[in-house]
């Protein structure tokens, strides 16, 4: 069970974002990115996203 903020979205961003953009599906990544936006704003969205990309980055993906 996600502990922040920033987990929950992260994690719903997970199940609702990510598996449209792997399969090319951008209409419907679309949609489950508005839905966060909706859910959470746009800026803890922003800067749970922002963080996420980050640590991408710092594993060196």
């Amino acid at each position: 069970m996600p502990q922040t903020l920033n987990d929950q979205i992260i994690s719903d961003y997970e199940a609702l974002v990510e598996p449209h953009v792997a399969h090319g599906r951008q209409q419907a990544a679309r949609l489950g990115l508005a839905h966060l936006i909706t859910t959470y704003g746009a800026q803890n969205v922003r800067t749970a996203l922002a963080g996420l990309v980050a640590n991408y980055e710092a594993l060196g993906h």
